[in-house]
């Protein structure tokens, strides 16, 4: 007999209606659910049925004893947690526990569950993937335009794609801006890269990594200067519009040219079209924070937004619709002075209230580190992190090493306790998808299966240690269903309200122009195109421009050394982040990492199609597979990521090289060097 369970997709961040069929115990397919609105599954999703029943997956808790890892129960697990965490308490503080959770916890609503034992336990030292990615973004929306934009392509007569490449990342997104450019709307691209949609673009500015916020201020010069801006909305809802007008007198297209590469009448002719539409969106996700211009480039794309009169309009830019969902109450206040990055990013610790983990190596590397044991859940620090070889010595160092994950990462193999981790097919979730996609759409993913093996789901780690810490009156759920119930009491909702419309139920409006409505969720109630906050804390109010090689150590020895920029981050179809390499249909899409590099650049270091070359960075040197393309900008090289081993990427990653306001590590510039495996360099292995 077939069962068939109604989910969300976890398999990426949009969230996909599913329909599982489940036969005999086991998930066999899944399908897109019509109830729905989205439906359309990209490969990833459809191999859920593989990623669940994978041969390869951590069904029991293991201890390492003497180096080697043996199976023990989840009752001597408990005890060992509860024996360390209450130790570590009673004589070091609740500050030396770090939690690091990651995408299968973040994603979803029951992200919200490891923060609550974190406050309770009496740590600040929580943190996530907030750490690079995402929440830079937040940080200087917050405090431009009061919220968090996400482009809304629905109606856009002018789309800009910057550094998202949406056929690998959102294939749905993709396929909407494929209908706005067959039906006679216009594209601008942003990439170093020759991609699909640039290809098709109107314009496609290919710049080099790292110098955006050069052209997002160019851009601004010209709109400005030429008077394309919204001079009604400009002079109701923004402050320091006089200031900015001024500051980008000096950007000229010109000016950006020397800098990114790309010629200064693209840089007008794109200004003047995004500028003269509307309305025009403009995309991006995570390029942007990854190099030390990122907190200020956000601020001038929100600036171009705004002063276009683009700003929460439909086909443009528009706020997303989150739930406000109700969290328990704690009876202390958490001491934020132990809280890692704290000091050096307090931006960053306000808007995201967690430790900014870039900065953990340097703690580690003191002579007593304040961080004693590390409970990572739903992440691989030594896949996603900058600087792994930095970061394998800063993880030796800890005391008590603890990972909660469905598969044999390579954090996992460091660890001294690995405990089995449910997939979304063995238990309940809730996803707002106004918090993953601007739409007031709260949904419940259904349970499939009883937990394979041992595993656990991800909020049960957490109940049962409050529990165990005699927390438990604060915590005192038995099932996430009551938790879930809690959270959603101010919206009136239940889960047995979702579970009886699987398609999900709108909890509120469509919302636009909520400019008109109120004052906005800044400072002064206004778009901030002048930040007093940030200047206050020493930061440039406007948006400007930092050269990467003059905020580097040593920085002009260095791009002489090494005369290449590198980046790393791009997206594949077939996965996300470290995540489904163990899946053999999707492996077979994507068989293994490359290092993408220009002709011209592959010639100059005597580099054939197909060959195995040596990457190098000051922080290390990986060995890949070049694929020389004449769709790669010259001087640079795209470095494919989340694979294990010497294959990491982010092996050549800085952890030092960072943005000065939120912390966020260099992933999308970074110098190095290629060399063919005849030529002298460091003893290294392949990895994949």
């Amino acid at each position: 007999m077939t069962k068939v369970a109604k989910m969300i997709c976890p398999m990426c961040s949009i969230g996909c209606g599913l329909d599982v069929f489940v036969e005999d115990g086991r998930v066999v397919k899944a399908e897109g659910m019509p109830e729905h609105p989205i439906n359309q599954i990209c490969p990833k999703g459809a191999s859920l049925h593989k990623l669940v029943h994978h041969s390869d997956r951590i069904l029991k808790p293991m201890r390492k004893v003497n180096g080697s890892f043996k199976e023990i129960g989840w009752r001597e697990a408990m005890d060992v947690m509860r024996d360390n965490l209450a130790t570590l308490r009673a004589t070091s503080g609740p500050d030396g526990l770090m939690v690091v959770i990651g995408d299968a916890v973040g994603l979803r609503e029951t992200r919200h569950i490891p923060a609550w034992f974190c406050k309770l336990y009496g740590t600040a030292n929580m943190s996530s993937t907030g750490s690079f990615c995402h929440y830079a973004n937040k940080l200087a929306m917050n405090y431009t335009i009061g919220n968090y934009l996400w482009g809304n392509f629905r109606g856009a007569k002018c789309v800009v794609a910057w550094g998202k490449n949406y056929p690998a990342s959102v294939p749905i997104t993709a396929a909407s801006i494929k209908r706005i450019v067959k039906g006679g709307g216009n594209l601008i691209v942003v990439d170093p890269r020759k991609t699909e949609l640039a290809k098709i673009a109107t314009f496609h500015l290919q710049l080099l990594p790292g110098t955006d916020a050069a052209l997002a201020l160019a851009m601004l010069n010209v709109i400005i200067g030429e008077k394309l801006f919204e001079h009604d909305f400009v002079e109701k809802y923004t402050t320091g519009f006089p200031a900015l007008a001024a500051h980008v007198v000096q950007f000229t297209p010109e000016w950006a040219s020397e800098i990114t590469r790309v010629p200064a009448d693209q840089i007008r002719q794109a200004a003047r079209l995004y500028g003269n539409s509307r309305p025009a969106a403009i995309g991006f996700a995570a390029t942007p924070e990854h190099n030390v211009n990122g907190i200020q480039l956000v601020r001038a794309l929100c600036s171009l937004v705004a002063i276009t009169g683009n700003l929460d309009v439909p086909g443009g830019s528009t706020y997303l619709d989150h739930a406000h969902l109700q969290h328990p109450r704690f009876p202390h206040e958490i001491d934020l002075s132990k809280r890692i990055g704290h000091a050096e990013y307090p931006l960053f610790s306000e808007t995201k209230d967690e430790a900014q983990i870039v900065l953990f190596n340097q703690v580690m590397e003191q002579e007593s580190p304040a961080i004693k044991t590390v409970i990572c859940q739903a992440t691989n620090p030594m896949g996603t992190q900058p600087n792994t070889n930095r970061l394998r010595k800063a993880l030796a160092r800890v005391d008590t090493l603890i990972v909660m994950d469905v598969f044999w990462s390579e954090t996992a193999k460091m660890a001294d306790l690995v405990l089995p981790a449910a997939t979304i097919a063995e238990r309940v979730e809730l996803c707002d998808h106004g918090y993953a996609g601007s739409v007031p759409l709260m949904c419940l993913s259904n349970r499939a299966i009883d937990p394979v093996g041992e595993a656990w789901p991800d909020w049960k780690l957490w109940f049962e240690l409050a529990k165990e810490l005699g927390h438990g009156e604060q915590m005192p759920w038995n099932d996430i269903e009551e938790c879930i119930d809690f959270q959603l009491a101010p919206l009136g909702l239940s889960v047995q309200q979702l579970k009886e419309k699987p398609g999900g139920i709108w909890y509120a409006k469509r919302a636009e122009k909520r400019y008109q409505e109120g004052p906005l969720n800044t400072p002064s109630g206004k778009v901030e195109l002048y930040s007093q906050r940030f200047a206050d804390h020493g930061y440039s109010p406007l948006p400007t421009y930092l050269d990467p090689v003059a905020t580097l150590e040593n920085g002009e020895q260095v791009i002489r050394d090494y005369p290449l920029v590198g980046a790393t981050g791009a997206r594949v179809l077939a996965y996300l982040h470290s995540q489904y390499r163990q899946i053999d249909n999707l492996r077979h899409l994507t068989p293994e990492p490359v290092v993408e590099i220009g002709i011209a650049t592959a010639g100059a270091y005597g580099v054939s199609n197909g060959e195995l070359v040596r990457v190098e960075s000051p922080q290390g040197a990986v060995v890949m597979k070049a694929q020389v393309s004449g769709d790669v900008m010259e001087g640079f090289v795209q470095v494919s990521y989340g694979w294990e081993g010497e294959a990491n990427g982010n092996i050549l990653t800085s952890d030092t090289h960072r943005d000065p306001i939120s912390g966020y590590p260099s992933l999308r510039w970074f110098p190095c060097r290629v060399r063919k495996l005849s030529e002298p360099g460091p003893a290294i292995r392949t990895g994949g």
